[in-house]
């Protein structure tokens, strides 16, 4: 039985499922395995996205509040209590965008 689906373009491609069970997924060899570079692709790939979504003075913005929070002892990753307690210290002196 071929499925074809329409929600998703990467899940669009023509797939044969086996009454058996099996998927048979056209070009899989073509497909990255974890521990082949995978990881790295995608990182570089969000790097560019972030990149083309946001203006240089963004970045920039994001990079000065990042190191603030850091050099005020906010680890990363950070869980709610830590954004907690630094939103409590920080509330009254910092702008609310620099705190979003």
């Amino acid at each position: 039985m071929s499925v074809l689906t329409s929600d998703n373009p990467h899940l669009s491609e023509l797939i044969s499922i086996d009454p058996g069970g099996d998927i048979s997924v056209p070009n899989a060899g073509n497909y990255k395995r974890a521990g082949e570079g995978a990881e790295t692709e995608i990182a570089e790939k969000l790097r560019r996205l972030v990149q083309a979504a946001t203006s240089p003075n963004t970045r920039r913005a994001y990079r000065s509040d990042l190191a603030h929070f850091l050099a005020n002892g906010g680890p990363l990753p950070a869980t709610a209590a830590d954004v907690a307690a630094y939103l409590a210290r920080f509330g009254g002196e910092l702008a609310v965008a620099t705190l979003a």
